[in-house]
């Protein structure tokens, strides 16, 4: 049997040109999931506890209106869910 062998010649990372600030991307969580005060407390303890700046993401539906989506069902509920 003949022993075939594999190399990876390279490795390359790419960061999405479109993002959301940390700020942002709490208060749509906040407005999805945030029904109770202790959700939001704890979602609050999260998103600042990170050190994160800003998210980068290919999905350019979460400063749109729900009827504008492009990836997302056209649902505000769903958004962030799926």
């Amino acid at each position: 049997m003949k022993n075939n062998h594999v190399y990876l010649h390279k490795i390359a990372t790419v960061v999405p040109e479109k993002y959301y600030t940390q700020e942002f991307a709490l208060e749509k969580w906040l407005s999805l999931i945030g029904d109770t005060e202790e959700k939001r407390l704890i979602l609050k303890k999260i998103y600042k506890a990170t050190g994160i700046k800003k998210r980068h993401t290919i999905i350019d539906d979460y400063d749109k209106d729900p009827s504008d989506y492009t990836f997302y069902p056209k649902n505000p509920t769903m958004s962030l869910l799926c």
